[in-house]
């Protein structure tokens, strides 16, 4: 059974029927802490709190989840594979304009490791793997 709450109830709030176009209003630090001290902050604040409440006292995940299928842990393990790839080819310490040039060794051992490696991880894969 939830906790009973001891924050306010959030209050309803009435738009008029012609809103006005959204505009960016913080555009800096002073814009924040100013936003912080309007009614819309502690109403925002007051959801996150009161949303945060009600889920205490549930576990994550819940017990009754059915048992995980081997597809599923065919992927985490490609997705593992891939992983250990990031701490295998760190990036390179060089200046770079669009991103760091380590993503084409990367994206080089994937081109070499598609068909074969990635089959035996995700099942009839030949359909979805892109061919570079």
């Amino acid at each position: 059974m939830p906790p009973q709450t001891k924050l306010r109830p959030l209050r309803q709030v009435e738009l008029p029927i012609r809103q006005a176009t959204p505009e960016l209003k913080i555009r800096s630090d002073q814009d924040v802490e100013v936003w912080k001290s309007t009614r819309g902050y502690a109403d925002y604040l007051l959801f996150l709190h009161r949303l945060s409440e009600s889920v205490v006292g549930y576990t994550l995940p819940p017990a009754n989840l059915p048992k995980q299928s081997q597809e599923i842990d065919r992927i985490l393990a490609l997705l593992q594979i891939l992983s250990d790839w990031v701490d295998e080819i760190p990036p390179l310490q060089t200046p770079q304009r669009f991103g760091n040039l380590a993503f084409r060794s990367w994206g080089t051992r994937l081109e070499e490791a598609s068909p074969s490696d990635m089959r035996d991880c995700v099942s009839h894969s030949d359909d979805y793997i892109l061919v570079f």
